[in-house]
């Protein structure tokens, strides 16, 4: 009997820490690094939301979109100091765990990007 329960609760607990794992979500402050040509932009967004309601802010910009299925689409105006102007900018990526890579553009520009985590 005391098998079956030392089995029964260590198979609890793995349910447990796996629903915790994923409550996490994509709710957090992420790095995100945009490979531009010639050089990488980095900014940290920070992704409040789940589902299809989910706001991420970078700096005075506030992109909207959704968090399913372990895709995250997120649209806005974006303003870039190096270009002195906002345009539309538009992220899709895929999360996995605490990274999270996809394609963005922004204006008329195309490019990749990896987002990680910040503790």
């Amino acid at each position: 009997m005391r098998g079956f329960l030392r089995v029964a609760v260590s198979f609890l607990a793995i349910v447990v820490l796996t629903q915790l794992a994923f409550a996490a979500g994509i709710e957090g402050t992420w790095h995100f690094v945009f490979a531009g040509e010639g050089a990488d932009y980095p900014y940290d967004i920070v992704i409040t939301g789940d589902g299809d309601d989910v706001t991420g802010k970078v700096g005075e910009s506030e992109l909207k979109g959704s968090f399913l299925d372990g895709t995250l689409l997120l649209e806005g105006d974006f303003y870039v100091a190096d270009a002195g102007y906002s345009a539309p900018l538009k992220i899709n990526g895929k999360v996995d765990g605490d990274k999270i890579s996809g394609d963005a553009s922004w204006d008329a520009y195309d490019v990749a990007f990896t987002a990680s985590r910040k503790q």
